[in-house]
C-alpha cells in the first residue's frame, strides 16, 4: 500500500527544504523500504538542499520499473506534477512538486490528502512564463 510522507519541514532561514520531489517519487516508485532509507539512498546529491530535476525523476522510475509518460493531467490516475508557482498563493515563490491522483493533491507541506477538482488545479498551474510552466508525468500501474 502506497504511503504518502507528508509533513515537508518548513523552511528555515529562508531556505526551503527542497525534498518534496523526492516525497512524491517515493509515493509513485513504492520501494520496500522507510521514506528515511529512500532519501539516504540520494544522501551525495544532499535531497532537502538541492531538490531533484525531472529528467532524475523520470531516471529513478525507470530503475524502479514504473512505466510513466509525459501527458496532459486528467481528473483519473496517478500524477507527478511539477509547477513553478503551485505555493505562490501561500507565499513561497520557489517551484514544488506534488502528487495528483483520481482528484486528490497529495502535497508534502500539508498533513493529509485533499480533494480539489482538476480544473482548480488547472487555474493554480497556469504560467505567464516558461520559468513557471508545469511538467507532469502519468505514472501507470
Amino acid at each position: 500500500m502506497r504511503e504518502f510522507p507528508f509533513g515537508q519541514p518548513p523552511s528555515e532561514e529562508n531556505k526551503p527544504s527542497r525534498d518534496c520531489g523526492y516525497r512524491c517519487l517515493y509515493y509513485a516508485a513504492e520501494p520496500d523500504c522507510s521514506y528515511e532509507e529512500f532519501l539516504n539512498l540520494f544522501r551525495f546529491f544532499q535531497p532537502t538542499k538541492t531538490g531533484i530535476t525531472f529528467s532524475d525523476v523520470c531516471i529513478v522510475l525507470d530503475y524502479f520499473k514504473k512505466d510513466f509518460s509525459f501527458t496532459q493531467l486528467k481528473e483519473e490516475g496517478l500524477f507527478i506534477v511539477y509547477s513553478g508557482i503551485w505555493l505562490h498563493h501561500e507565499g513561497k515563490k520557489h517551484g514544488h512538486y506534488f502528487i495528483y491522483e483520481n482528484g486528490h493533491v497529495l502535497c508534502s507541506t500539508h498533513t493529509s490528502p485533499y480533494y480539489l477538482p482538476l480544473t482548480e488545479v488547472e487555474k493554480r498551474l497556469e504560467a505567464k512564463n516558461i520559468d513557471h510552466a508545469f511538467r507532469c508525468l502519468h505514472i501507470k500501474d
